[in-house]
């Protein structure tokens, strides 16, 4: 069995929720005799990590609050458009998701709409390469640009102006994503001033 644990904590770089464990008939309690034998470290309920090894607080944080989809200022640090990031990690749940955990996490919960949530989903790497659930970049920057929340007007300038030099830009979607979302024309009068 110690086997299929170390084959997971390769496979989750290092990180290993119990219940990805389980679903791969790992038993509790060869978890907990690995870690009274000091071979893995509890670094939080439910997650274990190498002896000295930080979890990957991404993959952790999206492992335990299942719902939540990175958004906003963690998105764009994840996408690569922001180099900054923050400590705290902004995640978007449906509407009437409440757990209290949250703010014990770090974790600034947005909610939406169920219509809504899903918008723009998508999986990209964590840093330490594990698998997230986050919105794309054009939902991203609808989200920033929402009057509703309030993000640095620095901040959201600069990663429209990276996001204006990706390749990979959608305009299109990114006016599709700006109506549904009802975002105000802002961002729209910000995309026609770099456009030029």
């Amino acid at each position: 069995m110690n086997q299929t644990v170390w084959s997971l904590m390769d496979q989750y770089k290092g990180t290993l929720p119990a219940k990805i464990a389980r679903h791969h008939q790992v038993n509790p309690n060869t978890l907990k005799r690995m870690e009274k034998k000091g071979l893995l470290e509890k670094d939080a309920t439910g997650i274990y990590t190498f002896p000295g090894q930080f979890a990957d607080e991404f993959f952790a944080l999206q492992q335990r609050f299942t719902k939540g989809i990175f958004s906003h200022e963690t998105a764009l640090f994840l996408h690569g458009l922001s180099d900054e990031n923050i400590g705290e990690y902004v995640m978007t749940f449906p509407y009437g998701y409440h757990n209290p955990r949250l703010g014990d996490h770090f974790v600034i919960q947005k909610t939406v709409r169920k219509e809504r949530y899903g918008l723009g989903t998508m999986s990209l790497s964590s840093p330490a390469g594990n698998p997230l659930t986050v919105y794309n970049l054009e939902r991203t920057l609808c989200d920033l640009w929402h009057p509703r929340h309030e993000a640095d007007q620095y901040l959201k300038v600069a990663a429209l102006k990276r996001y204006m030099k990706c390749p990979d830009k959608d305009l299109f979607r990114l006016a599709q994503y700006a109506k549904q979302l009802g975002v105000g024309k802002e961002l729209a009068t910000a995309v026609e001033v770099l456009r030029t």
